[in-house]
């Protein structure tokens, strides 16, 4: 990992801490924001001049040239918005969570656009824990994250503060310290329940699940295009 890499992992690792103190101190409602529409450029109509005429015959005026009508540049990304809140690479989250000892499968790449990576941890005797980005293929950005807390081998759920401390966590080391907080309060404050609610552009779901094996917590978070593929 070059040097870079390590103060990102350790920058990432603080603010997941962040998010994860706040996580359940008060109830967060999160809802969606609207973005602001990007203003179109529309080019002024030119009116071409029209040649007097002459009792003379004269030669024929050229007529002045028409500018090109200004092409509407490309909406810029809001940094506020949908994916752009995720806010480290997702190499960096993998690292991350293979430095606390998750183990890591391969790269997925089956979904056309995407590349998707899962990452567990588990013990004799203790829940497991496993995280999933997906990100995009065309420019790397993360699209998708999920989070799971659960028995792998029985019925009964883990403890629940044990849970929101690892899907805070998660949700941390996606979204920063300010929205990880906000999003995190929502969880912890859902936790249990099954609930799904938008963030600036974001879809987020919490739900437990009461399986044999497999009852846990569990947390999901993402773009609405991510969404669109996964369901054909």
């Amino acid at each position: 990992m070059s040097a870079m890499s390590k103060r990102t992992v350790a920058t990432l690792a603080i603010v997941a801490g962040l998010a994860l103190g706040a996580c359940g101190s008060s109830t967060a409602t999160i809802a969606p924001a609207t973005a602001s529409p990007a203003a179109s450029v529309t080019a002024a109509p030119t009116v071409a001049p029209t040649a007097t005429p002459s009792p003379t015959p004269s030669p024929t005026a050229s007529p002045t040239p028409t500018p090109a009508p200004t092409a509407t540049p490309s909406p810029t990304p809001d940094p506020s918005q949908g994916a752009a809140l995720f806010k480290f690479a997702p190499s960096a989250v993998i690292d991350y969570y293979k430095g606390v000892g998750y183990k890591c499968a391969a790269e997925n790449t089956s979904l056309i656009g995407y590349v998707v990576q899962q990452c567990t941890k588990t013990a004799k005797n203790a829940p497991t824990a496993m995280i999933s980005l997906a990100w995009s293929t065309a420019d790397g950005s993360t699209q998708y994250g999920y989070a799971g807390y659960y028995n792998k081998d029985g019925a009964k759920k883990p403890a629940a503060k044990d849970a929101a401390k690892d899907l805070g966590t998660f949700i941390g080391a996606l979204l920063g310290t300010d929205d990880g907080t906000l999003v995190a309060n929502w969880m912890g404050s859902n936790l249990g329940t099954k609930v799904t609610d938008t963030y600036k552009g974001l879809l987020v779901y919490s739900y437990p699940l009461d399986a044999k094996p497999g009852s846990g917590y569990f947390f999901e978070i993402t773009t609405p295009e991510f969404q669109k593929a996964i369901r054909g």
